[in-house]
């Protein structure tokens, strides 16, 4: 009994399985399957929503973008269109295609850092990422931006704890491309300036502390950032960071709490709390990866509430602080393995279900009750052709959406008068977005008390709706119209 009672120790089976690379591998295998699954899920069938206008319309006149400003996200995405066709399906197929890709990349450096255990637990978690998936659903630049983004902090952390210079210019180059991609990528440099200032005062041995030359390497992105833009400027007379100057400073649009809220709500609470007390255990202990990662996920998080009361934030400019938040509950999950208690197992196969189901659910919702978590805009148009009749007009709080779902006459609801509306004399219809559109209060009024409500789509979040209303204001029973329809 004493001998297989030794035989059986837990220790023995964590050990045994970091050094199983073929089991670890084939784990890959159907971690990255079930992300495959997830990522084409209904992958064409959510209507566009605004952002995604601007990349399709941004596609189509890819051959006239200067090269120093081509986002690679944007070249992608117009490729696949050219080949495949104009669609939803097609606008999502290289972020979709992005997003799994990201799995493996990510598993290699992990587990050269951390071992099997972090990287396949930590690429699960991201698998499941209801925000992950989001992005990886969507005709945007945030998946791409992700891979680069982490790809570069993973192996500038490589670099800095193997002392490998080729490492650490590796993930720099991918730091720039990152910045290149997005000026928001350069977020990661408050996370790498407070890695350097806490090692300071966490590492007192000389060997632990980072050299100079890595820190200049390290910040080498900033420098070749601003070489690049000064470059641009000279050749085009335009620059990323004046462009997000003129766009973003002084409209400020979320206050700090709130950003903060939103953010937590997207990398869900159980993963936020239990990073957040890896986190702490990690830098208390002075492990350098779970400092790294530590700083990792607080520096752009923090920084954005900071200056959220004086430019224009939302979350998404966090999203590619999520790994290092899942790589800390991995390596807190990984700490009860190594234990040699069986009560240890059963408490880390706990919190890793307590960390997955919930996303599960979020993804169950996503999916169906959430509508893709966009605005119901093709359903919409399409409630319309199917009653509107030649003269009707068309008036919108998102003229680009329409003009994508085949009404290029709809005209921008705020750019009309109430005098001309009635003097038109002609049926019209209204299609509001009441998430992000706006309707000048006099219009709204009018609309309220002479239009009927034909239809309301509804596509509720937890403390937001994305509903899209639909009205129609006929001259011919004007007198009788009043709120109503089928809601």
């Amino acid at each position: 009994m004493s001998t297989l009672r030794a035989r059986l120790q837990p220790t023995q089976f964590f050990e045994a399985f970091e050094r199983n690379r073929t089991l670890q591998l084939l784990l890959l295998a159907a971690i990255v399957a079930a992300a495959a699954s997830l990522r084409f899920y209904r992958l064409g069938e959510w209507s566009y929503w605004i952002d995604e206008i601007y990349t399709v319309e941004g596609g189509i006149y890819v051959a006239d973008w200067p090269v120093s400003r081509l986002p690679l996200s944007l070249l992608l995405t117009n490729l696949v269109m050219n080949g495949l066709g104009f669609s939803e399906w097609s606008a999502r197929l290289a972020p979709a295609v992005i997003g799994i890709a990201t799995l493996p990349a990510l598993f290699f450096p992990l587990r050269r850092l951390l071992g099997g255990t972090v990287a396949l637990t930590a690429v699960m978690l991201l698998a499941v990422s209801p925000w992950h998936l989001f992005w990886s659903q969507n005709a945007r630049f945030y998946a791409l931006l992700f891979l680069f983004y982490n790809l570069g902090m993973l192996w500038l952390l490589l670099g800095l704890v193997e002392k490998r210079r080729l490492f650490v210019i590796l993930g720099v180059l991918l730091l720039i491309v990152t910045a290149r991609e997005k000026a928001t990528g350069l977020i990661f440099i408050p996370a790498v300036a407070a890695y350097f200032l806490i090692s300071l005062w966490l590492f007192n041995e000389e060997h632990h502390r980072p050299k100079p030359v890595f820190l200049a390497l390290a910040l080498a992105p900033l420098v070749l950032f601003f070489l690049f833009e000064l470059i641009s400027f000279f050749f085009s007379g335009y620059t990323q960071i004046r462009g997000i100057i003129d766009t973003f400073a002084g409209q400020s649009n979320h206050s700090p709490v709130r950003l903060l809220a939103s953010i937590v709500w997207r990398i869900g609470l159980g993963p936020f709390i239990f990073a957040l007390g890896s986190g702490l255990y990690f830098t208390l202990q002075r492990q350098r990866a779970g400092v790294f990662f530590f700083m990792s996920a607080l520096g752009p998080i923090l920084t954005l509430v900071l200056v959220a009361p004086f430019v224009f934030t939302v979350d998404r400019y966090a999203f590619v602080s999520l790994l290092a938040w899942l790589v800390l509950c991995a390596m807190g999950i990984r700490i009860l393995l190594e234990r040699n208690d069986y009560r240890e197992w059963l408490l880390a196969a706990g919190v890793l279900l307590m960390l997955l189901l919930p996303m599960a659910a979020e993804n169950a919702f996503y999916f169906t009750d959430q509508y893709g978590q966009r605005p119901r805009w093709r359903e919409a148009f399409a409630l319309v052709a199917a009653d509107d009749r030649p003269g009707d007009a068309i008036y919108t709080t998102y003229p680009e959406i329409a003009a994508t779902y085949g009404r290029p006459e709809s005209v921008y609801i705020n750019d009309l008068t109430i005098a001309d509306l009635e003097a038109a004399g002609e049926r019209s219809w209204f299609i509001i977005d009441r998430a992000t559109g706006f309707v000048r209060p006099e219009l709204e009024s009018w609309i309220q008390a002479r239009a009927r409500l034909v239809e309301r789509l509804v596509v509720r979040l937890p403390g937001k709706a994305m509903d899209i209303e639909i009205y129609l204001y006929d001259p011919a029973q004007a007198g009788r119209a009043g709120p109503g329809g089928r809601g």
